[in-house]
C-alpha cells in the first residue's frame, strides 16, 4: 500500500499531471452589419413586445389572483410555522404577533381584525382537534351574508324576486320562514346581498314617447277626456 505523507501520496508514487491547454485566442470583434433596407424579423418583434410587457408588470397587479381563502391560509400558516403559535397575550402591540404577520405578509394595515379572527379560529380548531377551514363564514366579508350560498333560503329569495315581489315583501316572507324554524330574522340588506350574489339579469325599462300628433291615437283621446274632466270641475266650482 502506498504511504501517505503530509502533503498527500508518497513521492515514490507517480504524480498525476494536469495537461496544459493552449491560451485562448483573443476573440475577434464582430463587424457591424448594415441592416438598412432589411425586413425586421417577426420573432425579434415578438420577443421585444414580451420583454416590454414583462418589465411593465407590477407586483400589485397580482393582488386579484390571491383569494381571501388563500390570505387566511397564509395567516394561519405564518402563525403556526413562523411564530410558533404564541399565546393570546403576545398578539397585540407594536411588536405583537398580529403586527408582525401584517408586516411580513405585506397585508393591508387595516386587516388587523381579520388577522385576529384567523388566529382565534386557529386556536379554537386546535383545541377541538379539527383542521382549520379558511373559507368565508356566513355574515362576514363586508356584506350581509346570513343567507348561505347554495342554501334553500337563497333559492327562496330567487323565486320570490323572479315572481315580481319587492325586497320588502321577500324579506317578510323569509322572516316568516325563519321564525317558524326558530332562526334569526333577516334584514333587507341580507336579502339584497343574496339577490346580488345570484347575478340577476336586470331588464332596463326602455324610453317610450308619451305624446302623439295623431288625433285618433289612444293617448290623444285619453288626454282630451282628462282635460274635459278638469274643465267640467272648474266650471262647477
Amino acid at each position: 500500500m502506498p504511504r501517505f505523507s503530509k502533503k498527500g501520496l508518497s513521492p515514490h508514487r507517480k504524480q498525476r499531471t494536469t495537461p496544459t491547454l493552449p491560451p485562448n485566442p483573443r476573440p475577434t470583434r464582430k463587424q457591424k452589419v448594415d441592416t438598412t433596407g432589411r425586413a425586421e424579423d417577426p420573432c425579434d418583434i415578438t420577443l421585444a413586445i414580451d420583454a416590454e410587457e414583462n418589465s411593465a408588470v407590477d407586483a400589485s397587479d397580482f393582488h386579484d389572483v390571491v383569494s381571501d381563502e388563500m390570505r387566511r391560509s397564509s395567516i394561519a400558516f405564518a402563525f403556526i410555522e413562523f411564530f410558533d403559535a404564541p399565546p393570546e397575550c403576545e398578539w397585540s402591540g407594536i411588536d405583537g404577533t398580529i403586527s408582525n404577520i401584517v408586516e411580513n405578509l405585506n397585508l393591508n394595515p387595516n386587516s388587523r381584525k381579520t388577522v385576529r379572527r384567523v388566529l382565534v379560529d386557529v386556536v379554537k380548531c386546535h383545541k377541538a382537534g379539527v383542521h382549520y377551514d379558511p373559507s368565508r363564514k356566513a355574515g362576514s366579508g363586508g356584506h350581509n351574508k346570513i343567507v348561505a350560498l347554495g342554501s334553500e333560503e337563497e333559492q327562496m329569495v330567487a323565486d320570490h324576486i323572479e315572481g315580481g315581489l319587492s325586497l320588502t315583501q321577500t324579506t317578510y316572507l323569509m322572516n316568516l320562514h325563519r321564525e317558524a324554524r326558530g332562526l334569526q330574522v333577516l334584514g333587507r340588506s341580507a336579502v339584497y346581498s343574496a339577490h346580488l350574489r345570484l347575478n340577476p339579469v336586470v331588464t332596463p325599462i326602455l324610453d317610450a314617447k308619451q305624446g302623439s300628433f295623431d288625433e285618433d291615437s289612444p293617448w290623444a283621446k285619453a288626454r282630451l277626456m282628462w282635460v274635459l274632466q278638469l274643465l267640467s270641475k272648474s266650471y262647477m266650482n
